[in-house]
């Protein structure tokens, strides 16, 4: 049974438009342009974030994300999830009980809130630049720690790569005005993705490498992960989850081991917002031109991300946070060019490829 609603991310305001579908144990919901998957929720994992009331739409959201929502007015659709999965009233009641006294009490206190949102929103560009260098390695090396461990992968180190990956390095990060050093892992896993942290991290997955059809691609997405810390999101992302309070503990005391083991998981799992992956786009556009290495590589893969990686199996999916939509798409084939030479050369590329640890 299918049906069609709203989806909210919960990190950006975006309405999308979807097409649910209902199946004995789970819901899948799919954009309603091209039909790409976005979610797959278990059905025992659901609770009415919004409760449909005398035949309204109601907001379905999943046990352990607080972000996420899905807007249902269908009845039909309504009552079938109602009879596959009768304990999400139950849910829905306990949870919507606590929900509509968390808004009693935030209406007393109105102004707290606002505070609190600009707070979220204007602290993480405010404090980012005060982090210490020292406190952003750290972070950085926990965030890696904890990916190595949740993946169980090695680092890749075989043959002549780690010179190959070397120059590419050098010649990023010499088309950048970055102080800090840059560091490029790759680790052996299957998943097709790469990402940034605190620090000057950045994590290539081997599976990404297998992925890219040529060095421009590779360079491409290295070079959005590296404009993410060139805005400094992975931090602006941290501060944004462990708020004021845990800021100043690392501005003052410089570190919390505590702290930076959670706000590393937290950076695992968050998505960063339209605008950043705008900046991350922008600043890689620029980088890739400084460098000399033509840029079209921002198109063609994040294009063959949005076409394929739908098809990959859920467990690979879990770090693929570049889905990019038509809009997108289309923003960037305006901007690229096929100015410029490769990112390397063909011996280093197939150095890279046969990484292995």
């Amino acid at each position: 049974m299918s049906a069609n609603g709203w989806y909210y991310d919960g990190q950006s305001s975006a309405r999308n438009a979807v097409t649910v579908s209902l199946f004995p144990d789970r819901m899948e919901i799919r954009d309603i342009d091209d039909s790409q998957i976005i979610q797959r929720w278990s059905l025992e994992q659901l609770w009415w974030a919004h409760p449909p009331e005398l035949g309204g739409a109601g907001r379905i959201a999943l046990q352990g994300d607080n972000a996420a929502r899905l807007e249902l007015d269908d009845q039909e659709i309504i009552a079938a999830i109602r009879q596959a999965y009768p304990a999400i009233d139950k849910a829905g009641k306990d949870k919507g009980g606590r929900r509509r006294l968390a808004l009693v009490i935030a209406a007393s206190v109105t102004s707290i809130g606002v505070a609190v949102f600009l707070a979220a929103a204007i602290l993480p560009g405010l404090l980012a630049p005060f982090i210490p260098a020292s406190v952003e390695k750290s972070m950085g090396e926990a965030a890696l720690k904890q990916v190595i461990d949740y993946v169980d992968a090695k680092h890749c180190t075989k043959g002549n790569a780690l010179d190959a990956l070397e120059k590419f390095r050098l010649k990023l990060i010499s088309a950048t005005d970055q102080n800090e050093p840059i560091q490029i892992t790759v680790l052996n896993s299957k998943m097709i993705n790469a990402l940034a942290a605190p620090g000057g991290q950045i994590v290539v997955f081997k599976g990404f490498i297998d992925f890219a059809k040529n060095s421009e691609e590779f360079a491409a997405v290295v070079a959005h992960e590296l404009g993410h810390i060139v805005h400094r999101h992975p931090t602006k992302g941290l501060i944004r989850h462990i708020g004021l309070t845990g800021t100043l503990d690392l501005l003052l005391a410089g570190s919390s081991q505590g702290i930076l083991g959670t706000a590393s998981g937290l950076l695992l799992r968050t998505a960063y917002s339209r605008d950043a992956e705008r900046e991350a786009d922008d600043a890689a556009l620029d980088i890739l031109k400084q460098a000399g290495i033509r840029s079209t590589g921002l198109v063609s893969t994040f294009k063959r991300f949005d076409k394929e990686l739908p098809k990959m199996p859920e467990a690979l999916k879990h770090f693929s946070t570049h889905p990019l939509s038509k809009e997108r798409a289309a923003r960037l084939s305006a901007l690229v060019s096929d100015k410029g030479s490769p990112a390397m050369s063909a011996e280093d590329w197939q150095a890279i490829k046969e990484m292995g640890d």
